[in-house]
């Protein structure tokens, strides 16, 4: 939470939580975007009371299942795009997304910023 926070931990806290998300974006599209590229739309995210799990849940679900095999939406993984004016759409898509892949009740054990999820019945867990 940045509030109450000088605004030196502000800018250090966003930056930390900014670089976690644009390095997960990276990692799934083999794309270079930058904390500079990220920072104004995870800024103002956060602002409006969303949290890393949030921002990272949009960035899994727009780079797993359904929207990652569609030619279309790879070509909208941008930081203008997942972070944007649909951002709140993406995220209530992230929830389904993630436990049909992962079983049910997967995202509410989901820990993205340990980089894990809890393990399933099964015993089974993914990288975040």
């Amino acid at each position: 939470d940045l509030a109450g926070q000088d605004i030196a931990d502000q800018l250090s806290e966003l930056d930390g939580i900014a670089g976690r998300v644009v390095g997960k974006l990276n990692e799934r599209t083999s794309a270079r975007f930058t904390v500079e590229d990220v920072r104004e739309p995870v800024g103002r995210l956060l602002a409006e009371g969303h949290t890393e799990k949030d921002l990272r849940a949009v960035v899994w679900s727009r780079t797993h299942g359904k929207a990652w095999g569609n030619p279309k939406f790879r070509d909208n993984l941008r930081p203008s795009v997942i972070f944007g004016p649909r951002f709140g759409e993406f995220l209530a898509l992230a929830p389904a997304a993630f436990d049909e892949e992962h079983g049910a009740g997967a995202f509410d054990r989901w820990q993205p910023t340990e980089l894990v999820y809890a393990a399933d019945e099964d015993g089974h867990g993914s990288k975040s």
